[in-house]
């Protein structure tokens, strides 16, 4: 009985000390190098630590360096609007690809693409290049291994 009210008197004071932010993150899932931009209800210590649990929370782009876009310290009753926004968002409710495709069609209004300096079709043509390069040089060497073999077969039938 007294270590549960110890226990209850600690998480009041853990509930106090507790802020409400309102955390901007690039969220994924919506196609290669693509992402979406959400804002986010979060209880944490301190702005930092709002970050880091936004950070890890899922579909969120985590390797990202710019992932976490805004932290903003918000009141409880903003707190409360944003969590309700949350559980009514259809991007939050999916829980496969196909739920997402019948449930959120107008998201493709939202999506981004990320721009970090590199030109996906020169990216491919490379890729494309390297391979064909690759199969070229395959090509030449069991070539090679070949007239080996039919000279060696030459020698020995001396």
């Amino acid at each position: 009985m007294l270590l549960s009210a110890v226990e209850d008197t600690e998480k009041e004071i853990n509930n106090m000390t507790k802020k409400y932010f309102a955390v901007t993150v690039k969220f994924g899932h919506v196609g290669q190098h693509k992402f979406i931009i959400k804002t986010i209800p979060v209880k944490a210590e301190s702005g930092r630590e709002a970050a880091y649990q936004a950070r890890w929370m899922p579909r969120v782009k985590h390797h990202d360096k710019h992932a976490i876009i805004n932290v903003e310290e918000i009141d409880l009753e903003a707190y409360l609007i944003l969590t309700i926004e949350k559980s009514t968002d259809p991007y939050f409710q999916c829980k496969n690809i196909q739920q997402q495709r019948m449930e959120c069609a107008d998201i493709e209004a939202d999506v981004q693409y990320i721009d970090n300096g590199i030109d996906y079709e020169k990216r491919k043509a490379a890729r494309k290049d390297k391979v064909d390069f690759q199969k070229r040089k395959n090509k030449a060497i069991i070539k090679d291994c070949f007239f080996m073999m039919r000279n060696y077969e030459v020698a020995m039938s001396y």
